[in-house]
């Protein structure tokens, strides 16, 4: 089988980027510097976040499903900074040339692209071919009105979970030195997709309902073997069905 790279990437905004393109000196504040961009990005495109070269990475999660079975993967510790989180990042799509898929990736990928090019971080094998899937996107037709959150379609699938961090959130959480808070935000976000994935298969004929059950078997075994306590609350709270969705 093709491997497949479910994943989720979290950014907070650049403020020594903004700085340096603004020239604002260390008389104003980060909160107002943040505020500054996001006001230009609203008159731009009437958008709630930065542009994609202002996005700082600081984490990505991603689910790995292969021949060798199911893998966590999760970057954005401290000590790797941005460019090796990059870098972990491009590196696994370097070793297994997966198959890409997000959950709006479409507007996370710019941000990715751009910082890597920023750090210099070289993919080849990632800008061979177009290899992503958006399934926001194809779910809503990419009708911008009809995109819908992952976490309502998740639990509305039957999947364990609440409202995860916000942009504002995930900036004041990384202002506050929280990056484990971010990094499990990304990590089930990831988890989410690489499962809404699987039903999407299944939606399209891909996987018949035992190859379905045996897909969502393997990430089950794959929680089960990460041993944390977020991950066993998270399989405790999840039906055994995994087609039925529990309302």
């Amino acid at each position: 089988m093709t491997p497949i790279l479910s994943f989720d990437i979290e950014t907070v905004p650049d403020v020594a980027g903004i700085r340096l393109l603004t020239g604002f000196d260390d008389t104003i504040t980060d909160h107002n510097v943040v505020e500054y961009a996001l006001q230009r990005r609203r008159a731009e495109i009437d958008a709630d976040f930065v542009a994609p070269h202002l996005q700082k990475v600081v984490a990505i999660a991603a689910v790995l499903g292969s021949d060798e079975g199911v893998a966590l993967h999760s970057f954005g510790a401290p000590e790797l900074g941005e460019a090796g989180t990059l870098a972990a990042f491009f590196a696994l799509v370097e070793k297994h040339a997966p198959r890409l898929v997000s959950w709006a990736g479409s507007a996370q990928l710019p941000a990715l692209h751009c910082r890597a090019l920023m750090h210099g971080v070289a993919a080849p094998r990632y800008w061979e071919q177009d290899r992503h899937l958006d399934l926001a996107e194809r779910l809503a037709l990419a009708s911008r009105e009809s995109r819908v959150s992952l976490v309502d379609i998740a639990r509305l699938s039957g999947l364990p979970g609440k409202a995860g961090l916000d942009r504002l959130a995930i900036w004041h959480a990384y202002e506050n030195g929280r990056l484990d808070a971010i990094r499990a935000k990304s990590e089930t976000d990831a988890v989410y997709t690489c499962l809404v994935h699987l039903r999407f298969e299944h939606l399209a004929g891909r996987l018949s309902p035992d190859a379905y059950r045996a897909e969502v078997g393997r990430v089950r075994r794959a929680l089960e073997a990460a041993d944390s306590a977020r991950w066993r609350d998270f399989l405790a709270a999840w039906p055994l069905d995994p087609l039925g969705a529990s309302r």
